[in-house]
């Protein structure tokens, strides 16, 4: 039988149909392995209309898969500068690790735009401003040139504040940007200052950046120290990269922000994030913190 694009087209079709790829990245790289054996053969038709529309239709028709994801909150912050960064301060693996995770929750950032992934562009030293000097910052400022939301390659600058002198200072936990000012201050000593922002600092890869999986390896190592010093029971499996944005998300919510801040500062383009980012269960948080999950989810604003 001849391989044409019809019959790949049908192929993965069947495949999603009957749940044996389940998402589009899946579908592209079945495709890609399918149509290799073929001459001239280009595989952009996959974005086609067409096909794209029979994927969605298979989605649509799946049940969703609700994956068990907990928010890294406030209160994950303060733990992991006691039991984390401040008993391993000089190890600068782990001062760098600490310092993605405060950036990516001051800043509501995307995994991906932190930790380096396949197709991810990696975050350079020089993305990052402090405003309006270095020595003292009131802010930082983050340039990015793609993301999800952007793919045009325009310059997109995030704004993350200072929060020493507002009410969330001795709620809040670190602040991000006077972390990220001691971090930098750490960094530039022993890597360039065009090289990537969290740089490997042993091994064969030395100076190239953190990836996605290393950061994901961390977070649950994390929850683990977490649950040895303070006798819990979390799960790591509930904490991926991705929760750090949506318990930041969260905790803006619960301290009263308005909506429309929240989602400029998301970068959502609809108001689908209200939905997921916010209704969460509270559990590993009112452990953490000692307060009840009544009492947590009364801090919920009307947005």
């Amino acid at each position: 039988m001849q391989l044409n694009t019809d019959l790949a087209a049908n192929f993965i079709c069947w495949l999603y149909r009957n749940a044996i790829v389940s998402s589009g990245s899946q579908a592209s790289k079945v495709l890609t392995g399918v149509t290799s054996t073929l001459v001239n053969f280009n595989v952009i038709w996959f974005r086609t209309r067409y096909v794209r529309e029979l994927i969605n239709g298979f989605i649509r028709l799946r049940p969703p898969i609700r994956k068990h994801k907990r928010p890294w909150s406030i209160y994950h912050n303060q733990l992991l500068y006691k039991y984390i960064f401040i008993p391993n301060k000089s190890d600068f693996f782990t001062l760098c690790l600490c310092s993605m995770i405060l950036l990516s929750y001051g800043g509501l950032l995307r995994p991906s735009e932190v930790a380096k992934r396949q197709f991810s562009p990696t975050l350079l030293r020089n993305q990052i401003i402090f405003h309006p000097s270095f020595n003292k910052p009131t802010e930082l400022i983050l340039i990015l040139f793609c993301s999800k939301t952007n793919k045009i390659n325009k310059e997109e600058r995030i704004i993350i504040p200072c929060i020493c002198h507002t009410k969330l200072a001795h709620t809040w936990g670190p602040c991000p940007v006077h972390h990220m000012k001691y971090y930098v201050s750490i960094r530039d000593k022993s890597f360039h200052k065009n090289g990537p922002l969290f740089p490997k600092n042993k091994g064969k890869r030395k100076g190239q950046p953190i990836t996605y999986y290393v950061l994901a390896k961390f977070l649950k190592s994390t929850i683990v120290t977490f649950n040895c010093k303070l006798n819990l029971f979390l799960n790591p499996n509930h904490y991926t990269p991705h929760v750090i944005r949506i318990g930041s998300t969260t905790d803006l919510v619960r301290h009263g922000y308005a909506a429309h801040y929240i989602q400029n500062r998301g970068r959502w383009l609809s108001q689908m994030w209200k939905s997921i980012y916010i209704n969460l269960t509270w559990d590993d948080i009112s452990l953490i913190s000692g307060k009840s999950i009544s009492y947590l989810i009364s801090e919920v604003s009307h947005t």
